[in-house]
């Protein structure tokens, strides 16, 4: 379904007249031409309209709406080789996007090839050069606001940073996550800081571990957020059979794992009892 689509459907659902968006756009016939691909509105009030229709922007725009063709076929090209194995495919990509950062002046595509080059010496348990972990330290660490693409290529090499670079970066992500978490945008904040958090417990860093559990459990959860609930409850579980109540933390996780047995998959609740186990009995 494109915009077009989703914006007639929208109004319809609102009861809004063409007439009535009209007076936004300048005319109800460039409302209907819109609807019906007969020509283009602005961003500017496109983005009036959909503040008048109580509409967010990422719920009437896809990701791919934002891209160049292509970067979307060197995307698809990377999500094939990855859950194919196809390193040979992989390190071609990694190539291309260096090449694409040299021919369109955009650093990002640099980092992009940097991160794909850690996660390609991952799988083929190589070792990762120290001059990339460093230079995509510094990427991070010059970061004054964090989009999601920068949260989630931080969020697929984090064990490769130090404890402080993860506080802090945990930090400054949570700073800009609202108390009362409520779309995708905030979903992969919370993911990223789940998985910075199960670093922490995992090289027993206690305080920092407490720090960041303390600060999550203060955010306001919806429903929807049924797989991340689960994983902070379980991330709690852990902390307390290291460091606090080993009965209470492995009831807490039998609960936990009963949970992911039925709403997720009992292959899944046997990953994460795998999981616990090996932090908890080291």
């Amino acid at each position: 379904m494109d915009i077009r689509e989703k914006f007639k459907l929208i109004r319809k659902q609102r009861k809004i007249s063409l007439r009535e968006l009209g007076n936004i756009a300048g005319s109800a016939s460039s409302i209907s031409d819109f609807e019906n691909g007969k020509t283009n509105l602005s961003n500017d009030i496109l983005l009036q309209l959909l503040g008048y229709m109580i509409v967010e922007i990422n719920e009437i725009f896809d990701w791919s709406d934002f891209h160049s063709a292509e970067f979307l076929t060197l995307k698809k090209r990377m999500d094939e080789a990855m859950e194919n194995s196809d390193w040979p495919s992989l390190l071609q990509i990694k190539n291309d996007l260096q090449e694409l950062a040299i021919s369109k002046h955009q650093y990002i595509y640099h980092i992009l090839s940097l991160v794909l080059e850690i996660i390609i010496a991952e799988k083929q348990h190589k070792t990762v050069s120290q001059q990339v972990i460093n230079e995509l330290t510094d990427y991070f660490f010059s970061l004054d606001y964090w989009t999601n693409l920068d949260i989630g290529l931080m969020g697929s090499v984090v064990s490769y940073f130090t404890t402080e670079a993860i506080v802090l970066f945990t930090d400054t992500i949570l700073e800009n996550t609202p108390d009362k978490l409520k779309n995708n945008l905030d979903r992969i904040k919370i993911d990223t800081i789940l998985n910075l958090v199960s670093v922490l417990i995992s090289r027993k860093e206690k305080s920092a571990s407490k720090q960041l559990l303390t600060l999550l459990f203060e955010k306001h959860f919806p429903n929807y957020f049924a797989f991340q609930k689960l994983y902070l409850l379980e991330l709690k579980a852990i902390y307390q059979s290291i460091w606090e109540d080993p009965k209470q933390g492995r009831s807490l996780h039998d609960n936990v794992i009963h949970s992911v047995s039925l709403l997720l998959s009992k292959a899944e609740a046997q990953e994460w009892d795998a999981y616990f186990l090996e932090l908890t009995e080291q």
